[in-house]
């Protein structure tokens, strides 16, 4: 997952990780705003099944009819590139971060992390932030995920996915590893 607050490109970003300091929310503010926004999209599809509602979730019907869902849809752009993106979970349910920092490492402060250390996974680090880079994974975006753990509740999934105490948002636990380009270097492949 990209971080959730990109909001003030006009051009189009390859990376917008490397625009965090163009920022100007916190994660706790995004995904208290996107709960809102997907939930009035879901309670206007009550009439539809759920694998209607997943469908309509796809990347050019949400473009299209849903323009300030997500930011990237006014540039025409994907958060990741594959053919079949799908934007119902947008926000990873395997996304863990504290707005205050997870933990200290080599000096800098931990924001965000991948709860399944998902081989995909990326680090982002500026000055004395990392961040978790998601932009290689595809997870949430694919209509088997969202069908393995949906819910017409957005954060509903977000809480309880690889999660025990189903705290929202989830917070770090002792067994979760935060590789940074330093430590990724220094361990075996």
């Amino acid at each position: 997952m990209l971080p959730p607050f990109l909001r003030r490109s006009p051009k189009k970003i390859s990376n917008p990780l490397r625009h965090a300091k163009d920022f100007c929310m916190t994660y706790s503010q995004w995904y208290q705003e996107h709960a809102l926004k997907h939930a009035k999209i879901v309670e206007k599809l009550a009439h539809l099944s759920d694998d209607e509602v997943i469908a309509y979730f796809d990347y050019e019907n949400m473009k299209s009819t849903h323009p300030d869902f997500c930011p990237l849809y006014g540039m025409n752009q994907k958060c990741h590139d594959i053919d079949k993106l799908n934007c119902y979970l947008c926000g990873c349910p395997y996304f863990r971060y504290d707005d205050n920092g997870v933990q200290k490492v080599h000096g800098k402060t931990v924001y965000s992390y991948c709860s399944i250390n998902a081989k995909e996974r990326g680090v982002f680090e500026s000055g004395d932030s990392i961040h978790c880079n998601c932009s290689e994974c595809t997870l949430p975006h694919r209509a088997g995920m969202i069908k393995k753990c949906f819910s017409r509740k957005w954060e509903q999934i977000i809480c309880s996915c690889g999660d025990q105490d189903g705290v929202f948002p989830a917070s770090i636990n002792s067994s979760t590893t935060i590789k940074t380009e330093e430590t990724k270097a220094k361990s075996p492949a």
